[in-house]
């Protein structure tokens, strides 16, 4: 449960921010219509829309032995998670999963996050790139299949970021395909997320130190560690499993996709449900995370030469590892407020992320090739780590939901409320009228 709503100090915030008069002139007569809401919605859309390599030899070009390929599944994750920290402190939003989080509750309305999230993180990739190494395998040329591999996705990797780089504005009030108008409806649109929607707040030291009290933030964290061990091993080590079951190279990149059809299918069905039905989200994250570790048992307990096919079910049923993540992402959107509360809890989840892809790959052993029950054994356990983070999330929202109605009362005026939050950057702790999302 959280403590009592602190009061603002007002000696780390900006107070020409918080008196500044472009809030000031936003009310409630420039609530948009529903038709102009749409409009919104569409334009934001627009603009925000900007282990195969294994298979095909690269352990094999690469005289990789023993667990040398497990250190190429972490490696990655050590660069990414020494960068974290820079850009938390000199550019806050640079790394990808930070910058997504905070696109999440700078431009969407919270019913609309979860499905903006699945978006973001669909897996879309696995299912389309699948089908791509797959064709990719068949290029004939001087370098082998897997350097063309990270050559192709390297370039448009590359390229999306200089798009994004110009094309991206730093918020709907500076947003370049937003009319004058438009930029102030947007800003009541928004108002009632009552997170803030202004990216450039002084740096507040108290809401980090708020973060590190919130037990809320705690079960963000365990989650990002549990879906990363899960997704370590997914995304390095599935082909090579599923290459255990006696398909050829082609065939197995092939039998890979299902997975990500999966994971596509039911974040996008589930996260639509959570459009129009509120308050799911926490039930959705823990019911697919065990349905995963259902998979997850399945693959580590069937026998693959008797029963093949059902423990191959097993690696597709595991698809679902990705469904906790999108909704433990949309609610730390939806349920965190102040800029620098924002910023910091992006970064963490994202060091969470990289710490547990670091860990992931080197719990699968290449002497238990190709079964790997260690690694099996461990996204059993960040399924299982998922689901209770998930119920202990659901429990502290409804029990502090409940403590402020009490004490407080209903909040009503959210929209003002949320123009307030504009001009005073509070955090969901010192908003007497936030509720939180579950």
């Amino acid at each position: 449960m959280d403590p009592e709503p602190v009061a603002v100090d007002n000696n780390s915030t900006d107070q020409s921010e918080a008196k500044d008069t472009r809030v000031m002139q936003y009310d409630e007569t420039l609530a948009p219509t529903p038709a102009q809401n749409r409009r919104l919605l569409m334009k934001t859309d627009l603009v925000n829309a900007l282990g195969f390599a294994a298979i095909f030899g690269l352990r094999q070009d690469a005289n990789l032995k023993g667990q040398e390929y497990s250190w190429l599944g972490s490696i990655f994750y050590f660069g990414y998670l020494a960068m974290e920290f820079p850009s938390l402190w000199l550019i806050t939003k640079a790394a990808l999963l930070p910058c997504m989080l905070v696109l999440n509750s700078t431009w969407y309305r919270r019913e609309e996050q979860p499905f903006r999230t699945a978006l973001w993180h669909n897996t879309f990739a696995g299912v389309f790139g699948g089908i791509l190494s797959y064709a990719i395998g068949n290029i004939k040329g001087s370098l082998s299949t897997w350097k063309y591999i990270f050559i192709i996705y390297g370039a448009v990797t590359v390229l999306t970021g200089f798009v994004v780089l110009f094309a991206l504005p730093d918020s709907p009030q500076t947003a370049w395909f937003f009319t004058e108008e438009e930029k102030k409806r947007v800003v009541v649109r928004l108002a009632k997320n009552q997170t803030g929607i202004d990216t450039k707040k002084r740096f507040a030291s108290r809401q980090i130190i708020e973060a590190l009290k919130d037990p809320k933030c705690w079960c963000v964290w365990a989650c990002g560690i549990g879906y990363a061990i899960a997704n370590a091993g997914i995304t390095n080590f599935n082909p090579l499993i599923i290459a255990g079951y006696g398909f050829s190279q082609t065939k197995t990149v092939l039998m890979a996709t299902p997975q990500a059809a999966v994971a596509m299918v039911a974040g996008a069905t589930l996260t639509t449900i959570s459009l129009f039905v509120q308050n799911l989200r926490c039930l959705f994250w823990i019911a697919s995370a065990l349905i995963g570790l259902s998979g997850a048992i399945m693959v580590h307990t069937l026998d693959v030469n008797q029963q093949r096919d059902a423990s191959l079910a097993g690696v597709y049923i595991m698809g679902f590892y990705n469904v906790p993540w999108v909704f433990m992402l949309s609610l730390n959107s939806s349920n965190t407020a102040g800029t620098t509360k924002k910023s910091f809890m992006g970064v963490t989840v994202a060091v969470c992320y990289a710490t547990g892809n670091i860990i992931g790959p080197q719990l699968f052993l290449s002497s238990q090739a190709p079964r790997y029950p260690l690694g099996i054994g461990a996204m059993m356990f960040a399924f299982a780590l998922m689901a209770v983070s998930g119920m202990a999330y659901y429990l502290l929202c409804v029990a502090e939901n409940k403590r402020r109605n009490s004490k407080y009362g209903v909040p009503e005026g959210m929209l003002q409320a949320g123009l307030e939050q504009e001009k005073e950057d509070k955090t969901d702790w010192e908003n007497k009228a936030f509720r939180y999302a579950y």
